[in-house]
């Protein structure tokens, strides 16, 4: 009798869960959130108030997702997560940048972020930037497609790149991926 209530219990937690995660059209937010993958650091001016690492299994398609997770009741700044890529090829051409981003109950904004630096000059020049600040992620939404395309300058020296979450909320990215574009496609950068 006790084993039939353990059977009975066990299909209806299982039913449930099928219905929830149909319902949703995601997995449920319960996975633990483990450590970052290699050449991803933490950043931004409020970062310890937010969990980053790998989402298992959270990304489009089943894959792993890298996410970045409000922890403190209020936020005053941005929680960033950057990584870098060989500079040589891009070096006075044009660089498109394309990733996925997902997000939940982002109170302020989120987006990719790309950047091209001088570090050869005493005070770290940035030669071209974009945040997604003008067509931020916000709100709660369902995987996007994101572009930022830069010049490279002959002068830079590196290309840093990543994700960022200003307020509360949750964002998931997974996709990333860099192309040399043509002058006809158009730069995009933030507007200051």
């Amino acid at each position: 009798m006790k084993n039939r209530r353990n059977i009975a219990t066990l299909i209806f937690f299982t039913f449930f869960q099928i219905i929830y995660v149909t319902a949703n059209g995601q997995k449920a937010n319960s996975s633990q959130i483990e450590p970052l993958p290699k050449g991803w650091r933490p950043t931004g001016d409020a970062r310890k108030d937010y969990k980053m690492g790998v989402d298992k299994k959270a990304g489009q398609k089943g894959v792993d997702a890298i996410t970045i997770k409000s922890e403190a009741d209020k936020i005053k700044g941005f929680g960033a997560l950057a990584n870098y890529i060989k500079i040589d090829k891009y070096l006075g051409k044009r660089i498109r940048m394309t990733g996925y981003m997902r997000s939940e109950k982002v109170d302020g904004w989120a987006g990719f972020w790309l950047r091209v630096d001088d570090s050869t000059s005493h005070d770290k020049r940035v030669l071209s930037f974009d945040n997604m600040y003008d067509k931020a992620i916000k709100e709660t939404t369902d995987w996007t497609k994101c572009t930022l395309v830069l010049d490279v300058p002959k002068n830079g020296t590196t290309i840093v790149y990543g994700a960022l979450l200003s307020g509360k909320g949750q964002i998931w990215f997974d996709d990333i991926k860099f192309d040399l574009v043509g002058g006809e496609v158009p730069v995009t950068r933030a507007s200051r």
